[in-house]
């Protein structure tokens, strides 16, 4: 399993999908997605990909990827 989170910068007006970080490449307006790979022995790659809402924390948008991809971190 991989979670990755990936900042694609953004030249448009501000909205909800749009958020701010420290500059890079002269920018500091990204749209962010949040991605969630599975893997396993027995079973073909899946990916769940969410865009991230400006005021989500990555903790919420992680805890909603395993909730989609029916994981427990308690096992």
């Amino acid at each position: 399993m991989a979670i990755d989170f990936t900042e694609e910068p953004y030249y448009g007006k501000l909205d909800m999908y749009v958020t701010r970080s420290k500059y890079k490449s002269r920018m500091d307006r990204f749209h962010t997605f949040a991605t969630i790979s599975v893997v396993g022995k027995d079973e073909k790659e899946r990916l769940t990909l969410y865009s991230l809402p400006m005021l989500d924390t990555k903790e919420a948008i992680v805890k909603k990827l395993l909730k989609d991809e029916d994981i427990s971190l308690d096992d």
